[in-house]
């Protein structure tokens, strides 16, 4: 699951072992992304921050199931804001406009 939130840019994934420990993990393309995501989960992390290099998202934290649903219910809960835009990190405005712009392509089928 792609999660673009006012808090980072985050993909969330379940391993098949993460499953049988019930764990997700959690990527990113910022290491303070993550950061931020650990107190999102109240610190409720099963490993600490990993980094490679080598991988496509170059940190990634795994964190108990339970507490990412929490996490993430809790920055829904928190929405008081009319329009996304405005709010975003203005050091992330233009890139999370083109993603915006880019799945607006997503609904020229419909005309």
């Amino acid at each position: 699951m792609w999660l673009i939130t006012r808090d980072g840019f985050f993909n969330i994934v379940q391993s098949d072992d993460d499953r049988e420990k019930g764990l997700l993990t959690v990527k990113a393309r910022k290491i303070e992304d993550l950061e931020r995501f650990k107190q999102i989960v109240n610190g409720n992390v099963a490993s600490p921050i990993q980094t490679s290099y080598a991988n496509d998202y170059h940190f990634r934290i795994k964190s108990d199931k339970k507490a990412v649903v929490e996490g993430v219910a809790s920055m829904v809960s928190a929405i008081e804001y009319s329009k996304t835009k405005p709010v975003l990190h203005k050091s992330r405005s233009g890139i999370y406009f083109q993603v915006w712009e880019t799945l607006a392509d997503l609904q020229k089928d419909n005309y």
